[in-house]
């Protein structure tokens, strides 16, 4: 399985792109809550086509969080976590939008942390869809990580989701 699962990531280059490059160009900083909003949309429609139940966790004037879980009862439990938001204000995006040079991808957020959430997305999909039910998965990301969360609970829901796991990510 670990085979197939490697080379279906490895084969998912030009997806994994697209999704890189719509999320990148997706302004995501402290003053574009919309955009914030608008990446954990993309992300939840993702997971939603892998059976994943999504909530939006939301505090009025605050970024969103996303919370997603793929139960499988009595199963091992993983935890993916991380952030949508960057350092970036608005109106990046549009002056340095993503692009790929010499096979490096560069845009607001491309390394930190949008690039890790396409990898964790497509690690699951090709878990689930290699045969993986062995695991019972949650996503959560918080929209504030780069503000230190202060007008949110998104230390509170990270020390939550991440309670009794067998492994966090």
């Amino acid at each position: 399985m670990k085979t197939k699962i490697l080379d279906q990531i490895r084969g998912s280059e030009q997806g994994m792109l697209q999704l890189l490059e719509e999320l990148v160009n997706i302004d995501s900083g402290a003053d574009a809550l919309a955009g914030i909003n608008a990446v954990a949309q993309r992300i939840g429609a993702f997971l939603e086509v892998l059976g994943f139940t999504v909530e939006y966790l939301e505090t009025d004037g605050a970024p969103v969080q996303l919370l997603a879980r793929k139960a499988q009862p009595g199963k091992k439990q993983v935890l993916f976590s991380g952030h949508m938001d960057t350092v970036f204000n608005q109106g990046t995006a549009a002056v340095r939008p993503f692009k790929v040079e010499n096979g490096r991808a560069y845009g607001p957020g491309v390394l930190d942390m949008k690039g890790g959430l396409v990898m964790a997305l497509y690690v699951i999909r090709a878990l689930l869809e290699n045969g993986w039910q062995e695991t019972d998965m949650t996503v959560l990301l918080c929209g504030d990580e780069e503000m230190s969360h202060p007008f949110t609970d998104a230390v509170a829901q990270f020390k939550k989701a991440g309670a009794g796991k067998d492994a966090v990510f």
